[in-house]
């Protein structure tokens, strides 16, 4: 938005309502209502009104934005569409399982997919390789983190022994909440492409 200096980065999910092998009682509507609110909810808390961009350069849009910049929010929308940005699974888990003990989430870019189970939908504890933990980790925000970007470039998982930000404990991408500069450069690179004579940055946020 051009007036207001707000971006709202919208993603469409159409998803597909699973059961977990021994699960017999079917999805209601007011669960996959209540379920896609917990996503929703998620992804707004952990990842909008947290950035603002900087932007430079000689257009219209420069000069609004250039003292206030330019805040970032983003949201999960139900979509009925077979045209959605992504399809996603979402088992629903037995009563008894533990958050990945029968299955893990993921996000597949190749095909446009996403892997979530209803156990690991509420906080829980997760740990990385080089052998910190937390017991508040938040599996939707952190695979929506995925679909901002190439998984294996800025937005891979950073929790693994290999990861260069194996570290950074507080990382959305590694078992963290918060948002890094390296999170967000393809939204800038997208944006950059958007707005001639306009340049983005993420330079206010840690890298």
């Amino acid at each position: 938005n051009t007036d207001t200096g707000q971006v709202f980065i919208q993603e469409d999910w159409r998803y597909n309502w699973n059961l977990w092998p021994g699960v017999t009682a079917a999805w209601t509507h007011t669960q996959k209502a209540a379920t896609h609110r917990r996503i929703d909810r998620q992804v707004w808390g952990l990842w909008s009104n947290r950035i603002r961009l900087g932007v430079s350069g000689n257009s219209d849009i420069a000069r609004r934005l250039m003292a206030g910049g330019a805040r970032v929010n983003f949201d999960v929308r139900w979509s009925l569409r077979p045209t959605a940005h992504w399809t996603v699974t979402v088992w629903k888990m037995p009563p008894s399982a533990g958050a990945t003990s029968l299955h893990r989430s993921f996000v597949q870019h190749q095909s446009r997919r996403i892997e979530l189970n209803t156990a690991d939908l509420l906080p829980r504890g997760a740990g990385n390789s080089a052998g910190a933990s937390t017991a508040n980790f938040l599996t939707a925000p952190h695979e929506y983190g995925h679909t901002i970007g190439p998984t294996g470039n800025n937005l891979g998982d950073e929790y693994g022994a290999l990861s260069t930000h194996l570290g950074d404990t507080h990382s959305m991408m590694n078992i963290g909440r918060d948002i890094r500069r390296r999170h967000m450069d393809q939204v800038v690179a997208a944006l950059n492409r958007m707005a001639p004579g306009t340049t983005f940055n993420a330079n206010r946020l840690p890298l």
